[in-house]
């Protein structure tokens, strides 16, 4: 199976939600799920939740209201998803952590939309590039081994300040969408 795929889906996952979202986790995103993780008893019983959640008839609506809540406020925004708020103490996004990301971006000629107005740290864009290194990787074997060098260092940046996150949303959710998605990124963080 390839992992570009499952990251592309995961990283999808934390942009807006939108029906295109909930089409493809209906028609082949939670099978792609389910077949990784099906030696994983407490992932399989996670994707049945999830499957059963994104069923309702408003849940595009459920999950927008969520997202927003949950990443955006209105007030205190209840989980930041940028990892430089998780790894600085200073509680400042654009810091070094956003640069050094973004030169990560930059060497592996990554480009992040310009439609998108998120630093460079942000959870959905730093999962997308994983999902593209993992594609590259398959692509050109006369770099794998740098391209595994820059999967690890990224995975190793990842793993620094992921659980943070997670935990933030298992605390303030009202849907179990997003613990899921994070349980699922954690458990792919430890496994690949």
């Amino acid at each position: 199976m390839a992992l570009y795929k499952l990251y592309f889906l995961l990283s999808y996952c934390f942009y807006k939600p939108d029906n295109e979202l909930i089409h493809l986790l209906k028609e082949e995103g939670i099978e792609l799920l389910k077949n990784k993780f099906n030696e994983k008893p407490s992932i399989c019983k996670s994707l049945i939740d999830l499957r059963e959640e994104i069923q309702k008839d408003n849940i595009l609506d459920e999950l927008a209201w969520e997202y927003n809540r949950l990443f955006f406020g209105p007030g205190k925004v209840l989980v930041p998803p940028y990892s430089s708020l998780y790894i600085n103490s200073y509680g400042h996004i654009m810091t070094k952590i956003t640069k050094q990301v973004n030169e990560a971006y930059k060497a592996w000629g990554f480009k992040v939309s310009e439609d998108l107005k998120e630093p460079a740290d942000h959870i959905a864009i730093e999962l997308s590039f994983l999902a593209n290194l993992y594609k590259l990787l398959e692509e050109n074997t006369e770099q794998r081994e740098a391209i595994l060098l820059q999967i690890q260092e990224f995975k190793d940046h990842l793993r620094e300040w992921f659980p943070k996150f997670k935990s933030e949303i298992e605390k303030n959710q009202s849907l179990r969408f997003y613990g899921i998605i994070a349980q699922i990124v954690e458990e792919l963080l430890k496994k690949d």
